[in-house]
Formats: structure tokens, C-alpha cells, sequence
């Protein structure tokens, strides 16, 4: 079995470097493909609320507040996401202008 491992190209990662949104944020984890990633979704969320915090911290807009923690919830939810996935998860979001 061949699994994929999806990693960031040199234009993602300056492109991330570049953005200057202040509601965004990235969140990286390591994925088991053995797994039917319970323990990632665990850890996605605890990202997650971390990530809020510190959002909320710096004055971050609540309807943008609102829309990265949808974005993130829907992949949390997302079964065929998770038993299909690579061996790592990046996940970048921002508002929607």
C-alpha cells in the first residue's frame, strides 16, 4: 500500500509566510493512515481552541471567529476525510472577504 504524504510545496509555504491576514491561522499534525483518526480529531480540536484563544487574544472579530472554527469543525466531521487522509494534515483558513 502506498500512502500519500502531503507535503507543503515551496509556493504553499511562501505564500503562508506572505499572508498578513490577521484572521488566519495554520494548523499542522501528524496523521497514522492506520488509524481511523480519533486521536487526530482529538488533537485537530484541542488546535483548534488553542488557535481561538490566541485569535481571540488579538482582538480577532467574532464572525471571523466563527468562520475558521467552521471550517475546521466540518474536516473534524468529516469521516471520509479522516479514512481517507494522508499521513500529515495541513490545514490553512482564513475569512472570506
Amino acid at each position: 500500500m502506498n500512502l500519500h504524504t502531503d507535503i507543503p510545496t515551496r509556493a504553499q509555504i511562501d505564500r503562508l509566510l506572505n499572508m498578513r491576514d490577521g484572521a488566519s491561522v495554520s494548523i499542522y499534525l501528524p496523521t497514522d493512515p492506520a488509524g481511523k483518526g480519533d486521536k487526530e480529531r482529538i488533537e485537530l480540536r484541542n488546535l483548534l481552541d488553542e488557535s481561538l484563544r490566541q485569535l481571540e487574544e488579538a482582538e480577532t472579530s467574532r464572525s471571523d471567529l466563527a468562520a475558521i472554527e467552521g471550517a475546521v469543525r466540518d474536516l473534524v466531521d468529516d469521516t471520509a476525510f479522516w479514512r481517507y487522509g494522508a499521513r500529515t494534515l495541513r490545514s490553512s483558513s482564513r475569512r472570506k472577504r
